[in-house]
Parts: structure tokens; C-alpha cells; sequence
């Protein structure tokens, strides 16, 4: 219904190297290590929110860690 003019943002988890792994990969806990960079990448989604709309290309190199 919203159409396809919509932003979206994606936190990707990296990629066991098998293919066959995936599923057992994606669904473990979180590492303190993993735990610890989401909350500095949320920290960063928050704090440059609004560049997403102003300027995607910006955002977007403001919140790579």
C-alpha cells in the first residue's frame, strides 16, 4: 500500500561462509562483541537520522562503523 518510495534501513550480521550454516548462524545469541557494535551502530542511526532523508549519502558514511 505505501508504494515503492519508501526508506529502509538494513543491519546485516555478516555470513557464516557456508551457505548450509546460515540458519544455525543467524539465529545464535549475539556476541558481547556483536551486542556491543549494534548499540554503537544504533547510537549512530540516532544521532544522524535525519540525513537519511536530507542527504542519503551522508547517512550513510556517518553511520558505517
Amino acid at each position: 500500500m505505501i508504494g515503492n518510495k519508501y526508506k529502509r534501513l538494513r543491519l546485516g550480521i555478516s555470513h557464516p561462509g557456508n551457505k548450509d550454516l546460515v540458519e544455525s548462524y543467524v539465529l545464535n545469541k549475539f556476541s558481547k562483541d556483536e551486542k556491543k557494535m549494534i548499540e554503537i551502530k544504533i547510537k549512530l542511526i540516532t544521532q544522524y537520522f535525519s540525513l537519511l532523508f536530507e542527504d542519503e549519502n551522508l547517512f550513510l558514511t556517518r553511520t558505517i562503523i
